[in-house]
């Protein structure tokens, strides 16, 4: 009696388990004999071209519609079902009805208008008496990287159907894109650095987005061919712009606004299109990708209203360009009338203008409340222009910035300042209105000079109480292109109080500087004897 209890407990058992086993295949049994009665039965599944599963594609079926040429076209009002793979890159089975065959159907990622692929007769086969589409899709993997193959990852692109002209010849011009033939926009290359696209055979175009979203790459005529991935590896021409300060050290999270670059009438650089603004961060640098041209840079300085501007800044497609640059500006050490360094005093900085004899007068404040702080010392970074200083009830005029420099204010003692990476100047604070600047090349009445390798420069004053300071740099590669030795190096002046010239200061070879002191205005060249 037992064992018959054990054998019939075993064979309810082993029933069991062939139920459970066999469960899985139920509802697809069920479906195919549903199908089998009254209609037909259909699955979807999509591969790439590795033969990967792929999900979430979107597909509709359609009762199959030619035209007169016996070309398959998409008709909406023959629309059956629709909808996509699931997670495991195929549907399940669903039914269509046997009287609205044969079947087409349509199969897209991004776009139902273009770019899609169909699907119809001999391409649909038939397993078990279902009918299946197994498609092995065509793709662009498109990789997007900087100018020196790193990959630039969350980048953004958009694909175009690449137009053709009557001789068969891609159209290739930004300005007759096919705009209205967009397949997909704004698609990001993720973490990853790259997407692909599934993309019926045909050619395509892929705009990468520059920095700012308002310039673009364009890759044209790049062809997805059946089952197979085009890979479109593209390096961007990359902008690596550095900013440095008045000790050389990097200038991190500062502002560049990024323009077009534009010219007026005559000719001279203006901002055309603001592109961008990017930052330099905690590097110091900051990339940006942009194609071929010509570019504007605008840097804030401390003034609200005034800018550093970086001008022709030229790119080329696929290439590094570098910009680095030294902000300049003023350092203001404050002293009394005894020579004391001052300290948390104020001071104003103002443009100027001339009165009506001539001479410099304050134009207009252009920041006020500057403090030296517990150091004495201020530095005040603007732009490269003439500016007047206002302390208390003094004012000194014709303080000259240049470009990448910073001119040294020492109150009531000096003010030196660099024009150029050949000559720089120091002045007491007793000349009154003191400037040197560039002027045009005289002739140099002195039979002995060989060779000229220097701009000419001229010293204006209202008033010199006191000998100021000329300085020369000179390099090996200057003295190579003339073909002269540093021993020959000598300063010129034209003395503005004799008329005439001589030579004047003292030469220092080895340490390739030239020096002359002057109490009387005039212009300096940097010349090389016979």
């Amino acid at each position: 009696m037992q064992n018959s209890i054990r054998f019939s407990v075993l064979i309810i058992g082993i029933i069991v388990a062939m139920q459970i086993q066999s469960t899985p295949n139920v509802s697809a049994q069920t479906r195919i004999a549903a199908c089998k009665t009254e209609k037909t039965g259909m699955q979807i599944i999509t591969r790439d071209a590795n033969n990967k599963l792929v999900p979430n594609i979107n597909f509709i079926v359609y009762t199959v519609t030619k035209d007169p040429d016996g070309n398959l076209y998409f008709d909406e009002s023959k629309k059956l079902t629709s909808g996509k793979t699931d997670v495991g890159g195929q549907t399940e089975i669903f039914c269509l009805d046997t009287a609205k065959g044969p079947y087409a159907v349509k199969v897209w990622e991004s776009s139902a208008t273009y770019g899609y692929f169909s699907v119809s007769g001999d391409q649909i086969t038939t397993k078990e008496g279902i009918q299946v589409v197994e498609l092995k899709m065509s793709d662009l993997f498109v990789i997007i990287r900087d100018a020196e193959s790193k990959l630039v990852k969350n980048s953004y692109f958009d694909i175009y159907i690449q137009g053709f002209d009557v001789d068969g010849d891609p159209i290739i011009d930004e300005t007759k894109l096919n705009k209205d033939k967009l397949v997909t926009a704004n698609v990001n290359t993720g973490d990853v650095g790259g997407k692909h696209m599934y993309l019926a055979p045909g050619s395509y175009i892929v705009r990468l987005h520059a920095t700012g979203n308002k310039e673009y790459f364009y890759i044209w005529n790049q062809t997805a061919t059946s089952g197979k991935t085009t890979t479109v590896n593209y390096k961007q021409g990359t902008l690596r712009t550095a900013l440095q300060n008045i000790n050389k050290k990097v200038v991190r999270e500062k502002k560049i606004a990024m323009y077009t670059q534009k010219y007026d009438a005559q000719e001279n650089p203006i901002v055309g299109t603001h592109l961008a603004d990017v930052y330099t961060g905690l590097e110091g640098q900051v990339d940006a990708y942009l194609p071929s041209g010509e570019y504007a840079l605008k840097i804030p300085s401390d003034v609200s209203k005034l800018f550093y501007y970086i001008w022709k800044v030229k790119i080329k497609d696929s290439e590094l360009t570098k910009v680095n640059y030294r902000l300049s500006g003023l350092r203001l050490i404050l002293r009394n009338d005894k020579g004391a360094i001052v300290k948390n005093a104020k001071f104003s900085i103002a443009s100027q203008t001339t009165d009506a004899k001539g001479q410099p007068v304050v134009d207009k404040i252009l920041i006020s409340g500057l403090n030296t702080g517990n150091g004495g010392v201020k530095d005040v970074y603007i732009p490269t222009d003439t500016y007047a200083i206002i302390y208390g009830k003094q004012t000194i005029y014709q303080v000259d910035v240049a470009d990448t420099y910073f001119t040294r204010v020492d109150w009531l003692k000096t003010i030196t300042a660099r024009l150029n990476p050949e000559v720089y100047m120091t002045t007491p604070f007793e000349n009154t209105n003191f400037n040197l600047r560039k002027t045009t090349m005289p002739k140099i009445d002195l039979k002995d000079v060989d060779k000229v390798l220097s701009q000419a420069y001229k010293s204006e004053a209202k008033i010199i109480k006191k000998p100021y300071s000329v300085i020369f740099d000179y390099t090996n590669d200057q003295l190579e292109k003339n073909g002269v030795t540093a021993e020959k190096i000598r300063i010129a002046f034209y003395n503005n109080a004799t008329g005439k010239w001589q030579y004047i200061g003292k030469n220092f070879p080895e340490k390739h500087i030239a020096i002359a002191s002057a109490n009387v205005k005039g212009t300096f060249v940097l010349v090389a004897q016979k």
